[in-house]
């Protein structure tokens, strides 16, 4: 089961707002509060796809590192 601040939940998440906008039963106030919170769901999964990207990054170069060490 995917933690609450996993991304995969996040995504869940954003994946229900999109739904709903798009069902298109809502009322304005509504519609605006759901987009919100989607981009704010968003700005948080491309943070955590930000920080991912930047470990496997390092992890890359020490690992290219090590290889040119073994040659």
């Amino acid at each position: 089961m995917a933690k609450k601040n996993s991304i995969e939940a996040k995504l869940n998440d954003l994946e229900k707002i999109v739904h709903a906008l798009e069902e298109n039963d809502m009322d304005l106030d509504e519609s605006l509060k759901s987009f919100e919170s989607g981009v704010k769901i968003y700005k948080e999964c491309k943070k955590i796809l930000g920080e991912a990207e930047k470990k496997i990054k390092v992890l890359n170069d020490t690992l290219e590192e090590e290889m040119e060490l073994e040659d």
